[in-house]
C-alpha cells in the first residue's frame, strides 16, 4: 500500500513539473541600480577650449525594417510599471510617427545645455548628456572655471535628467501641454558647443523609440526647423538638454535629437516632467520665475539674455 501511494504522488509530482511553462519571456531583467550619481568632487578648473558635442542621430530608414522586427520581439507586450502611456494616434485619429535612435556609441566626453527650474539648484538637462559622467560641471557666464554638479536623477524612460547644482538667479514655468500643432516654438542653448538659438514650427505628437545604451519608447514632440541664429549649418550637437519654450516663455519640452538633413527637432513631452520629480522625490520651489517674450525677430536677444542671466547653461561632461 505504501509503495502504491508513493508511486501515485511521484506521477503527481511529474505531472505538475511539466505544467509549469518553459517560456523564455518569463525571465526578468536584472534590477538596475539607483539612477542617481554621486558627481566626484576633484573637477577640472579649466575648461578645455572645445570638447565634442553631445548630439542623437536618426536611424536610417533603410535599418527601420530591422528595428522594427527587432521590436516585435524585444518590447512585451504588457507594459512594465511606470513608462508612460503612448498613443498609437494623433488627436486627430492620424497614426503618430516613430522615430528610431541607435544609440551604440561609448560614452564619450562631450558638451551640453541645462536650463534652472528655481532658484534653489535644481536644473533639467538630457539624460544621454548627464548619464555616465564622472564629473559634470555648469559653465558661469564669462568664466572658465566649472562649477560641479551635486547630484543627478535619470528618467527610467525619457531622455531627461534633473541635476542638483549650481543656484540660478530664476527659473522657468513648466508648461502641462504640448503646443499646437503649426505654432511657434524656440530652442535655446549651445549647438556644435557656442550660443545659438533656432526657431522652428510645432508638427505634432510622435513616438522615439531608442536602442543601444538606453532601451525605452517615450512620448515625443517632433518641429520642423525654419531658422537658426546666428546661421549655421551642420550638426545641432551640443543643444541637447536645451529648453524649448513658446511664445509666452513656458518650457513646452527638452530638445533631445535632430536630424539636420530633414530639419527636424525632437523634443521631450510635457507629461514626461512629473515622473522625473517623482523619481528624483524632488520638485522645483516656488521662486519667481523668468518669462521671456519670444518672437522670431527677438529670438536671437532673448536666447543670449537667457545665457547671460544663468538661466541657460553649457554643460560639460567628463568621460575618464
Amino acid at each position: 500500500m505504501a509503495r502504491f501511494e508513493l508511486t501515485v504522488y511521484l506521477a503527481v509530482f511529474a505531472a505538475l513539473w511539466w505544467m509549469i511553462p518553459n517560456d523564455d519571456a518569463a525571465i526578468r531583467t536584472p534590477r538596475q541600480p539607483s539612477p542617481s550619481i554621486a558627481v566626484p568632487e576633484n573637477v577640472p578648473q579649466d575648461a578645455p577650449s572645445k570638447l565634442p558635442e553631445a548630439h542623437r542621430l536618426e536611424v536610417p530608414r533603410s535599418a527601420a525594417k530591422d528595428v522594427r522586427k527587432a521590436l516585435s520581439k524585444e518590447v512585451p507586450r504588457k507594459a512594465p510599471k511606470g513608462p508612460l502611456a503612448i498613443p498609437a494616434t494623433s488627436d486627430q485619429g492620424s497614426p503618430v510617427p516613430r522615430y528610431f535612435l541607435n544609440d551604440d556609441d561609448a560614452k564619450r566626453s562631450a558638451t551640453g545645455t541645462a536650463f534652472a527650474l528655481d532658484d534653489e539648484g535644481l536644473w533639467i538637462t538630457a539624460r544621454h548628456v548627464a548619464g555616465g559622467c564622472q564629473t559634470l560641471g555648469f559653465v558661469r557666464p564669462g568664466q572658465r572655471t566649472l562649477v560641479p554638479a551635486k547630484r543627478v536623477w535619470l528618467h527610467p524612460h525619457s531622455d531627461l535628467a534633473l541635476v542638483l547644482g549650481p543656484q540660478a538667479r530664476h527659473g522657468f514655468k513648466l508648461s502641462s501641454s504640448a503646443a499646437d500643432s503649426g505654432s511657434n516654438a524656440f530652442h535655446v542653448g549651445f549647438p556644435q558647443g557656442k550660443p545659438g538659438d533656432v526657431w522652428s514650427r510645432t508638427i505634432g505628437p510622435a513616438r522615439m523609440v531608442v536602442r543601444g545604451r538606453y532601451r525605452s519608447e517615450e512620448p515625443v514632440v517632433a518641429y520642423a526647423e525654419v531658422e537658426r541664429y546666428p546661421p549655421f549649418s551642420g550638426e545641432l550637437g551640443g543643444i541637447s538638454g536645451g529648453p524649448i519654450l513658446d511664445g509666452s516663455g513656458r518650457i513646452i519640452g527638452v530638445s533631445v535629437a535632430s536630424n539636420p538633413r530633414r530639419g527636424r527637432i525632437i523634443g521631450t513631452a510635457p507629461q514626461s516632467f512629473d515622473r522625473l520629480f517623482d523619481e528624483a522625490l524632488r520638485r522645483p520651489r516656488g521662486s519667481e520665475a523668468v518669462s521671456p517674450s519670444l518672437t522670431p525677430s527677438t529670438l536671437k536677444d532673448g536666447g543670449d539674455a537667457l545665457r547671460q542671466s544663468f538661466s541657460v547653461a553649457k554643460l560639460y561632461c567628463f568621460v575618464d
